[in-house]
């Protein structure tokens, strides 16, 4: 039986400013999550010519009732990799309201998103790489156990690439998160289930750093 490996990406857009593009797919309700208050000054500036509604939304798990009641067709996660996993828990529920947690716990499972809203990820950190997997990582802040969303429905539609959310970054974090993502470039050149494509895309990011 032959072996063979499908590639599930986002459309990837990159380039300095480029949190421009968001503007440009013409949606009408925005839901802006982050957790920083200059999150929400960066949505607003982007969509400022335009005649959408920007509603900022802090990633909590607690406010996917503020998501429901928004009703957004975009939802813009901007931060670094806790940002865009609970983004997609939130987007994933806000879809599929009477799905239970449990259910959402099988792997490969999910429906497909979208019905509802689009999604667009802004990582402002490096290494996480959330804003290109499958995965979403939960910790219940009493028992202090990891849950594990994974899907490739959860891939978000786009990727915003923008260096200049990377400079805004205290200097220690622009370290320890571009450390990071040398270490994942490395461990994918070496991973059992890699193929041409993911070694030379991991072996350039290493070069790169």
């Amino acid at each position: 039986m032959s072996k063979f490996s499908r590639i599930y990406m986002p459309n990837i857009v990159c380039g300095r400013g480029s949190l421009s593009f968001a503007a440009s797919l013409g949606k009408k309700r925005v839901a802006v999550l982050g957790y920083a208050d200059t999150v929400a000054e960066l949505a607003k500036d982007v969509f400022k010519d335009t005649d959408a509604e920007v509603r900022y939304i802090a990633t909590v798990f607690d406010n996917l009732p503020a998501v429901m009641e928004f009703k957004p067709d975009l939802i813009l996660a901007i931060g670094g990799g806790s940002v865009m996993d609970v983004s997609k828990g939130l987007h994933l529920f806000y879809e599929n309201p009477d799905m239970t947690f449990e259910e959402s716990l099988k792997p490969f499972a999910l429906p497909e998103l979208g019905k509802l809203a689009i999604s667009v990820f802004v990582p402002t950190t490096s290494g996480t790489g959330s804003e290109t997997s499958s995965a979403a990582v939960f910790i219940n802040e009493k028992t202090h156990v990891k849950s594990l969303l994974l899907s490739n429905t959860l891939i978000p539609d786009y990727t915003i690439l923008d260096a200049d959310l990377t400079d805004r970054l205290p200097r220690s974090v622009q370290i320890s998160t571009g450390l990071d993502a040398l270490c994942h470039a490395i461990e994918s050149t070496t991973a059992r289930n890699t193929n041409d494509f993911t070694r030379a895309i991991a072996t350039q990011s290493a070069l790169d750093i």
